[in-house]
């Protein structure tokens, strides 16, 4: 155990720069240290307080704070090291009730119309890894591959997971890898290193610092860039990723998925077979984009999820909900406006494409109701068809 006065002299300058970088102020002057062990440590518990993200540093500074207001050596903390354990993390980040898998599944399936077998596969795995059951305890919650046409419910199960697991949509971490097309995108999510030495805090890591029961959505997989998988393989296969800063953030209890957006018709193959292993295929996007994975990314799959193209009767279900949302929203400006099942059924069929998905749908909503209700002030209203067209008439 350090000297409270040398450990005080030592770490005073390091507490103020923190809390600087927690106000948003400019850094203090380095080596201007605290005065007496009371300030130090008031500070020290301002940043165990305040902070939501820990670093090594800090995380020692306040272990050693009975230590600092006893003079007794025997009572010294043990000794900090630097690898967070990762048996304390899962523990403490896992949700405090056991889910209840039935009402999990029957959650997704109201939330994600027409993926039955999708949510069932999740659930399934979900089943094991949130009952402390799997065997490689280390490793996210779930890894999965997500693989079907556009707008046919991948990021929305992502999001109901967040939801129903984690309380909130905000558990969603979403990264767009449209962004991660070139070697240098790791930057982004490990942080940039920038003159002098110094660095920035990455985005990814970040984020799963300060909620480490999340959903990280890769979105669009196939389109980053080689390098970025290769820089991630740690993430995958042991559940951690060290930024350029030296900060490991644990991802053993977040939920990883990776999307990948086939044009494929109903019943052709997407290239894999129905255990959810990866087939030998050079013909399809999702095929080629897996099997081109790190090794060990490609290994630590959980499960290769298919999502069926939509029904245009699916469609129209989803319509009624998304048609139920608009309507709710528009009442908050005093518009009250009765929609016909025929209207809904206009709304779901034009455009549709079992490509497509519900895509279409925000379009249709806007030009066929919502624009037709904003050209009138605020009261009660009706949706009527005239062939293949929309009029919003007084009530």
């Amino acid at each position: 155990m350090k000297d409270p006065r040398r450990l005080e002299a030592s770490v005073g300058a390091t507490v103020h720069h923190q809390l600087d970088a927690l106000m948003g102020a400019e850094p203090s002057t380095p080596g201007v240290a605290v005065e007496d062990a009371p300030e130090t440590i008031a500070l020290l518990e301002r940043v165990a307080g305040a902070a939501d993200v820990w670093t090594d540093l800090v995380a020692e500074l306040v272990r050693d704070l009975p230590q600092l207001r006893s003079s007794d050596p025997a009572q010294a903390p043990p000794p900090v090291h630097n690898e967070p354990n990762t048996e304390d993390v899962r523990a403490q980040t896992r949700a405090p009730n056991l889910p209840d898998i039935d009402r999990l599944a029957s959650a997704l399936k109201k939330d994600v119309l027409g993926q039955d077998r999708a949510i069932a596969q999740v659930v399934s795995r979900l089943a094991l890894t949130l009952r402390g059951m799997d065997i490689e305890t280390k490793r996210p919650d779930g890894i999965f591959v997500f693989v079907g046409p556009a707008s046919t419910g991948k990021r929305s199960l992502a999001a109901s997971l967040a939801r129903e697991l984690f309380g909130s949509e905000g558990a969603l971490i979403s990264v767009d890898m449209h962004e991660c097309r070139e070697p240098a995108s790791i930057a982004r999510l490990i942080g940039p290193l920038l003159a002098l030495g110094e660095s920035e805090d990455g985005w990814l890591t970040s984020r799963v610092l300060l909620s480490p029961r999340s959903v990280i959505l890769f979105d669009d997989a196939p389109q980053a860039h080689p390098h970025v998988w290769d820089s991630l393989v740690h993430v995958f296969d042991a559940g951690r990723l060290t930024d350029v800063r030296g900060k490991t953030a644990v991802f053993d209890a977040t939920i990883l998925i990776l999307t990948c957006h086939t044009d494929e018709e109903a019943g052709q193959s997407v290239g894999f077979v129905t255990s959810g292993s990866v087939k030998d295929s050079t013909n399809d996007r999702a095929g080629l984009f897996l099997n081109g994975l790190p090794q060990r990314i490609h290994d630590s799959i959980d499960e290769v999820v298919s999502f069926a193209p939509l029904s245009l009767e699916t469609v129209e279900s989803i319509a009624a909900v998304e048609v139920a949302k608009a309507l709710d929203h528009a009442s908050r400006y005093g518009y009250k406006l009765r929609v016909p099942e025929d209207v809904i059924v206009l709304l779901a069929g034009r455009g549709f494409s079992a490509n497509d998905g519900v895509g279409h749908l925000r379009a249709n909503l806007e030009r066929f109701l919502l624009e037709p209700l904003a050209q009138h002030e605020a009261g009660d209203y009706v949706a009527v068809r005239i062939a293949d067209e929309v009029s919003v008439v007084p009530a």
